[in-house]
């Protein structure tokens, strides 16, 4: 007697068109979702505006409407429209059913942390340690200064080696070489850039969030709001960092615009573009919003609106998978994060 398989004759319940189109969507898409948009998603859900959501998780708004847009074009859908008769933000299907599934998602991922938290804390910091850290100098200018500070005060016995990034090897070279290799070359036990690298070895974490904005000496004349139609009009000191001529490039590509930047000098560093500003009675420059705050003080400068659409920068943590089991190196992750979530005063 032939044997009867029970699975061959079953008939399964079918999902609707559009529920199974939204079920292929999310499995897709949500394995090259960061999660930090998904945190942007949940607070718009909650809030229901941009605004709203911006203030809640203490971001910018342009990096809050950023990530909307990447989830927008990442899951093929609006995910939100706005109610007419209350100007509030409501959910599409899809942004419906992408709620219920980050609810679980975002759950987990707190799990993860506080398990990651229990390990830090096996961590004595009155022990003896050196750790190698690895910066760019976006973290050297805004978020060692404070991080440094508070632990000299309360972990004395905690020393820091940190090494520049940008002195010690390229993007293109960290992309091309072996974690291992990486590692042994700059002794690093955590990397902390505004760079992305998407490597399957390394853990990353967004610390902190951050815009592009333009810099004056208090008693420029320039008195107005930067749009792209002004850019060719302005005398710029830029560091090989900016991302102007990427702006102006996609400008002049979508809009058929012949817009033309006036480099007056290229410089290596924020603080070069502050001081070349600060001595100059018609310079501009370029540089992310924290560090010119920081500079403000010091070169009497202002920060000049503008319109463009930049990327937001993301200051992003890094470390090796197999070093999260070390509780020392877990303390050093979450100090980090302890001092950008008190902002980096």
């Amino acid at each position: 007697m032939a044997k009867i398989d029970p699975k061959k004759n079953m008939k399964m319940p079918k999902k609707s068109e559009s529920t199974q189109k939204i079920d292929d969507a999310f499995v897709l898409s949500i394995n090259t979702l960061d999660l930090n948009y998904l945190r942007t998603f949940r607070a718009i859900f909650e809030e229901e505006t941009v605004t709203a959501a911006a203030i809640r998780l203490n971001t910018p708004q342009s990096t809050v409407s950023s990530h909307l847009k990447k989830m927008r074009a990442l899951f093929d859908d609006e995910l939100f429209i706005i109610n007419k008769s209350t100007n509030l933000l409501s959910p599409t299907e899809k942004g419906r059913f992408l709620s219920l599934a980050s609810i679980k998602i975002l759950k987990d991922v707190e799990q993860i942390l506080d398990d990651g938290n229990a390990i830090a804390e096996k961590f004595t910091y009155s022990t003896p340690r050196t750790f190698h850290i690895v910066a760019d100098q976006y973290a050297y200018q805004v978020l060692f200064p404070a991080y440094l500070d508070l632990q000299h005060q309360i972990a004395t016995q905690i020393k820091y080696v940190v090494k520049n990034l940008e002195r010690h090897v390229s993007t293109q070279e960290i992309l091309s070489i072996q974690l291992d290799d990486l590692e042994f070359s700059l002794q690093s036990d955590l990397m902390i850039t505004t760079e992305f690298f998407d490597r399957v070895e390394l853990e990353s974490e967004v610390l902190l969030h951050d815009e592009w904005v333009f810099v004056a000496r208090k008693n420029h004349p320039f008195d107005t709001t930067i749009q792209s139609s002004l850019l060719s009009t302005l005398n710029l000191v830029l560091t090989d960092k900016s991302p102007l001529l990427s702006v102006v490039d996609l400008l002049n590509r979508t809009k058929q615009k012949d817009i033309k930047l006036n480099v007056i000098a290229t410089v290596p560093s924020f603080f070069n573009v502050a001081s070349s500003v600060a001595r100059s009675k018609n310079l501009i420059g370029f540089i992310p919003k924290r560090i010119a705050e920081s500079y403000q003080g010091e070169f009497a400068l202002r920060i000049i609106e503008h319109t463009l659409e930049t990327l937001p920068i993301e200051l992003r943590l890094y470390m090796s998978r197999r070093k999260q089991s070390d509780p020392a190196i877990a303390w050093l992750k979450k100090s980090f994060k302890d001092i950008c979530i008190r902002g980096c005063e």
